[in-house]
């Protein structure tokens, strides 16, 4: 069976990067796992709240983390929390911690709770994605639909990304210029003049490559991680799928 194990790395950093030569020095590292009070076996987000709580989301729920130990989840969740997935969390600059799940949209703000269902215009699905933009307009993912919080309800507010039909929930990004991109397998897409616009990995000359995560650069554009896909044991470009590589490209 495979284990996860949540390893958290403290120290300083530059702006040009780290010498992993001097990794040791600069960083110290800790690990938890199932047999030290880690009480998940697999981890599917993270977020740090500004109150220095560090939240971590699984398939089993939610724990949160004070740098000594993780509180069991009925001494920081609603009842109704209780049982589902998390497969999304979001800490927002006003201390506002949103949750996605496999059952709505969850809101924990000081020490209380709110859900986000049908009731408040969130469709039953997978909540993949969740993001906010310079202007506080929180943003989610559920399912092929992406939503706008519009006072206390949730509406539908740009038409459905390109391939649709792909069962494969969309995960959501906002850029430093408030571009909204959409990431699922093959598909990369941003909106712009009133429509989606998408492209593959080979588009950029890559070959054979699946889309792995991507992030908002702080100059502008997006960082995207690609992993070799071909299945022949062949080399793309100086990678061989069998090694799990990934290749960062920056678009601008």
């Amino acid at each position: 069976m495979l284990f996860t194990v949540l390893v958290v790395v403290s120290g300083f950093a530059h702006e040009v990067g780290i010498d992993s030569r001097q990794f040791a020095q600069q960083y110290m590292l800790r690990t938890w796992d199932i047999d030290n009070a880690f009480p998940f076996v697999a981890v599917t987000c993270m977020a740090q709240t500004p109150d220095g709580y560090l939240w971590v989301g699984s398939f089993s729920g939610l724990t949160r983390f004070n740098g000594i130990r993780f509180s069991p989840d009925h001494e920081v969740v609603t009842p109704e929390f209780r049982d589902v997935m998390v497969l999304e969390l979001l800490a927002d600059p006003d201390g506002v911690l949103w949750v996605g799940t496999n059952n709505g949209i969850f809101r924990r703000q000081g020490e209380k709770w709110r859900h986000y269902g049908d009731d408040e215009g969130v469709p039953k699905g997978l909540v993949a994605g969740l993001a906010r933009d310079s202007h506080g307009r929180l943003f989610a993912m559920v399912g092929q639909k992406l939503l706008r919080l519009n006072g206390d309800r949730f509406e539908i507010w740009l038409p459905q990304p390109p391939d649709a039909n792909n069962q494969k929930p969309w995960s959501l990004l906002v850029d430093a210029d408030d571009q909204i991109w959409l990431m699922a397998d093959r598909n990369l897409a941003y909106f712009t003049d009133e429509s989606w616009h998408s492209f593959s990995p080979e588009e950029w000359g890559k070959g054979e490559l699946v889309v792995q995560g991507f992030a908002a650069a702080k100059t502008g554009g997006i960082w995207v991680a690609v992993l070799c896909a071909s299945v022949d044991g062949t080399t793309v470009n100086g990678c061989k799928p069998s090694s799990g590589r990934l290749t960062i490209t920056r678009k601008q």
